[in-house]
Protein backbone atom coordinates (compact mmCIF):
# COMPACT_ATOMS: atom_id res chain seq x y z
CA UNK A 1 0.00 0.00 0.00
CA UNK A 2 2.31 2.32 0.96
CA UNK A 3 3.54 3.17 -2.96
CA UNK A 4 1.60 6.06 -3.01
CA UNK A 5 4.44 7.30 -0.40
CA UNK A 6 6.25 8.41 -3.88
CA UNK A 7 3.00 10.88 -3.86
CA UNK A 8 3.65 11.65 -0.47
CA UNK A 9 7.62 12.24 -0.72
CA UNK A 10 6.59 14.76 -3.31
CA UNK A 11 4.25 16.84 -1.23
CA UNK A 12 6.72 16.73 2.07
CA UNK A 13 9.77 18.16 -0.24
CA UNK A 14 8.24 21.21 -0.49
CA UNK A 15 7.34 21.39 3.68
CA UNK A 16 11.81 20.62 4.26
CA UNK A 17 13.64 23.49 4.91
CA UNK A 18 17.57 22.90 3.84
CA UNK A 19 18.82 23.64 7.21
CA UNK A 20 16.32 20.37 8.73
CA UNK A 21 18.48 17.39 7.00
CA UNK A 22 22.18 17.31 6.35
CA UNK A 23 23.45 15.88 2.79
CA UNK A 24 24.15 12.78 4.41
CA UNK A 25 20.58 12.29 5.75
CA UNK A 26 19.04 13.22 2.87
CA UNK A 27 21.30 10.94 0.72
CA UNK A 28 20.29 8.08 2.87
CA UNK A 29 16.60 9.48 2.70
CA UNK A 30 16.84 9.50 -1.10
CA UNK A 31 18.88 6.19 -1.68
CA UNK A 32 16.16 4.40 0.76
CA UNK A 33 13.16 5.57 -1.62
CA UNK A 34 14.95 4.51 -4.58
CA UNK A 35 15.67 1.12 -2.97
CA UNK A 36 11.98 1.08 -1.81
CA UNK A 37 10.69 1.93 -5.70
CA UNK A 38 13.11 -0.77 -6.51
CA UNK A 39 11.68 -3.30 -4.32
CA UNK A 40 14.89 -4.22 -2.54
CA UNK A 41 13.06 -3.21 0.67
CA UNK A 42 16.22 -4.56 3.00
CA UNK A 43 18.34 -1.96 1.51
CA UNK A 44 15.66 0.43 2.04
CA UNK A 45 14.91 -0.21 5.39
CA UNK A 46 18.88 0.37 6.16
CA UNK A 47 18.91 3.58 3.99
CA UNK A 48 16.01 5.03 6.14
CA UNK A 49 17.52 3.71 9.33
CA UNK A 50 20.20 5.87 8.31
CA UNK A 51 18.62 8.81 7.58
CA UNK A 52 16.37 9.27 10.83
CA UNK A 53 18.06 6.76 13.68
CA UNK A 54 15.67 7.85 16.03
CA UNK A 55 12.10 9.40 16.09
CA UNK A 56 10.79 11.99 18.92
CA UNK A 57 7.19 13.30 18.80
CA UNK A 58 9.05 16.90 17.55
CA UNK A 59 10.93 15.24 15.00
CA UNK A 60 11.05 17.19 11.05
CA UNK A 61 8.66 15.97 8.58
CA UNK A 62 11.44 15.04 6.95
CA UNK A 63 12.20 13.10 10.07
CA UNK A 64 8.93 11.37 10.63
CA UNK A 65 8.62 10.39 7.03
CA UNK A 66 11.54 8.32 6.94
CA UNK A 67 10.59 6.87 10.48
CA UNK A 68 7.10 5.98 8.46
CA UNK A 69 8.94 4.13 5.57
CA UNK A 70 11.00 2.54 7.95
CA UNK A 71 7.74 0.81 8.97
CA UNK A 72 7.11 0.45 5.30
CA UNK A 73 10.20 -1.34 4.77
CA UNK A 74 9.46 -3.76 7.62
CA UNK A 75 5.92 -4.57 7.10
CA UNK A 76 7.44 -5.72 3.40
CA UNK A 77 10.46 -7.96 4.88
CA UNK A 78 7.29 -9.54 7.12
CA UNK A 79 8.88 -8.05 10.30
CA UNK A 80 5.06 -7.24 11.52
CA UNK A 81 6.32 -6.58 15.21
CA UNK A 82 9.01 -4.06 14.42
CA UNK A 83 6.17 -2.14 11.67
CA UNK A 84 3.54 -2.67 13.78
CA UNK A 85 5.35 -0.69 17.13
CA UNK A 86 7.10 1.65 14.98
CA UNK A 87 3.10 2.30 13.24
CA UNK A 88 2.31 2.74 16.85
CA UNK A 89 4.63 5.29 17.58
CA UNK A 90 3.42 7.29 14.90
CA UNK A 91 -0.04 6.94 16.25
CA UNK A 92 0.98 7.99 19.82
CA UNK A 93 2.73 10.93 18.49
CA UNK A 94 -0.03 11.95 16.60
CA UNK A 95 2.07 12.87 13.25
CA UNK A 96 0.26 13.80 9.89
CA UNK A 97 0.62 10.34 8.98
CA UNK A 98 -1.16 8.81 11.78
CA UNK A 99 -4.28 7.67 9.52
CA UNK A 100 -1.49 6.12 6.75
CA UNK A 101 -0.06 4.02 10.07
CA UNK A 102 -3.45 3.09 11.37
CA UNK A 103 -4.39 1.72 8.03
CA UNK A 104 -0.65 -0.14 7.98
CA UNK A 105 -1.71 -1.38 11.47
CA UNK A 106 -5.29 -2.91 10.56
CA UNK A 107 -3.55 -4.75 7.88
CA UNK A 108 -0.85 -6.33 9.78
CA UNK A 109 -3.76 -7.01 12.29
CA UNK A 110 -5.69 -9.06 9.52
CA UNK A 111 -3.08 -11.54 9.33
CA UNK A 112 -4.60 -12.76 12.88
CA UNK A 113 -7.87 -11.12 13.34
CA UNK A 114 -10.66 -9.69 10.65
CA UNK A 115 -12.43 -7.97 13.88
CA UNK A 116 -9.26 -5.86 14.72
CA UNK A 117 -8.48 -5.17 11.53
CA UNK A 118 -11.81 -3.75 11.08
CA UNK A 119 -11.85 -1.94 14.14
CA UNK A 120 -8.32 -0.21 13.44
CA UNK A 121 -10.05 0.66 9.96
CA UNK A 122 -13.18 2.20 11.65
CA UNK A 123 -11.12 4.41 13.95
CA UNK A 124 -9.74 5.99 10.95
CA UNK A 125 -13.01 7.84 10.01
CA UNK A 126 -13.70 8.07 13.94
CA UNK A 127 -10.33 9.67 14.81
CA UNK A 128 -9.47 10.95 11.03
CA UNK A 129 -12.26 12.70 9.47
CA UNK A 130 -10.91 14.22 6.26
CA UNK A 131 -8.19 11.48 5.66
CA UNK A 132 -7.57 11.01 1.95
CA UNK A 133 -7.59 6.84 3.10
CA UNK A 134 -11.16 6.85 4.21
CA UNK A 135 -12.34 5.25 0.57
CA UNK A 136 -9.62 3.18 0.74
CA UNK A 137 -10.46 1.98 4.32
CA UNK A 138 -14.39 1.16 3.64
CA UNK A 139 -13.12 -0.61 0.49
CA UNK A 140 -11.05 -2.48 2.87
CA UNK A 141 -13.53 -3.36 5.21
CA UNK A 142 -15.68 -4.57 2.80
CA UNK A 143 -13.34 -7.03 1.36
CA UNK A 144 -12.73 -8.21 4.98
CA UNK A 145 -16.42 -8.71 5.56
CA UNK A 146 -16.65 -10.37 2.17
CA UNK A 147 -13.64 -12.65 2.76
CA UNK A 148 -15.15 -13.91 5.64
CA UNK A 149 -18.39 -14.38 4.02
CA UNK A 150 -20.25 -11.81 5.86
CA UNK A 151 -22.06 -10.55 2.70
CA UNK A 152 -24.91 -9.10 4.80
CA UNK A 153 -22.27 -6.64 6.52
CA UNK A 154 -20.24 -5.71 3.67
CA UNK A 155 -23.64 -4.29 1.68
CA UNK A 156 -23.52 -1.22 3.23
CA UNK A 157 -20.16 -0.56 2.89
CA UNK A 158 -20.02 -1.10 -0.49
CA UNK A 159 -23.13 1.17 -1.42
CA UNK A 160 -21.39 3.79 0.33
CA UNK A 161 -18.44 3.42 -2.22
CA UNK A 162 -20.63 3.18 -5.04
CA UNK A 163 -22.97 6.35 -3.92
CA UNK A 164 -20.19 8.35 -3.00
CA UNK A 165 -18.81 8.81 -6.48
CA UNK A 166 -18.11 7.04 -9.79
CA UNK A 167 -14.76 8.18 -10.31
CA UNK A 168 -14.42 7.01 -7.38
CA UNK A 169 -10.94 4.20 -7.90
CA UNK A 170 -12.70 1.40 -6.08
CA UNK A 171 -16.46 2.58 -7.58
CA UNK A 172 -16.45 -0.53 -10.07
CA UNK A 173 -14.99 -3.16 -8.08
CA UNK A 174 -17.60 -1.92 -5.29
CA UNK A 175 -20.53 -2.81 -7.80
CA UNK A 176 -18.75 -6.01 -8.37
CA UNK A 177 -18.20 -7.11 -4.75
CA UNK A 178 -22.02 -5.57 -4.37
CA UNK A 179 -23.29 -8.04 -7.26
CA UNK A 180 -21.32 -10.92 -5.62
CA UNK A 181 -22.84 -10.41 -2.17
CA UNK A 182 -26.02 -9.96 -3.56
CA UNK A 183 -25.67 -13.40 -5.02
CA UNK A 184 -24.21 -15.29 -2.06
CA UNK A 185 -27.31 -13.82 -0.39
CA UNK A 186 -29.45 -15.49 -3.00
CA UNK A 187 -31.20 -11.90 -3.76
CA UNK A 188 -30.48 -11.21 -6.77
Amino acid sequence: FFFSSRRRHTRLQGDWSSDVCSSDLSAHYNLGYCYLKSANYAAALQQFEKAVPSAKQSSTVFEQDGYVRQADGNFMLKQYTQARNIYQKVIDYGWRAADYATFQKAMIAGISSSKTKIDLLKSIETNYPTSSLLGEAVMEIAKTLMSDERFREAIPYLSSVVQSDTSHPYHTEALLQLGIAWYNLDEY
